[in-house]
């Protein structure tokens, strides 16, 4: 992903296939829930660091750290995301903001 797609997505606003975050989530549970429902569904992106008025406001890069190795480890455990969910981490700068961007292909599988 790119910056001008991340753009063309903050500018359509939130949908079934996209979700903006603030780069405060500490809802764990939210968020996966989010991912398994792009899953489940057409597939999606979530991006944090994008208020839900589409102002960019950046994730602080600790929090980055914490949430990608979140979402890695638990998308690898066998008894959190069942079964486990095709997805890509990608950071993208825009404005010397960092956005952090998960985005979730289509499943034929039911997860939960």
């Amino acid at each position: 992903m790119n910056k001008q797609t991340v753009m063309k997505l903050i500018n359509k606003g939130e949908s079934s296939t996209v979700e903006l975050k603030t780069g405060k989530c500490k809802d764990f549970a939210n968020i996966f829930r989010v991912m398994c429902a792009f899953a489940n569904t057409k597939g999606g992106h979530l991006l944090m660091g994008v208020s839900e008025n589409g102002e960019i406001v950046g994730c602080e890069s600790h929090y980055i750290s914490s949430i990608k190795s979140r979402i890695q480890r638990e998308n690898e455990h066998p008894n959190a995301i069942v079964p486990k969910i095709t997805l890509q981490i990608e950071i993208i700068d825009i404005d010397s903001k960092s956005i952090l961007c998960i985005s979730v292909d289509k499943s034929n599988q039911t997860h939960t």
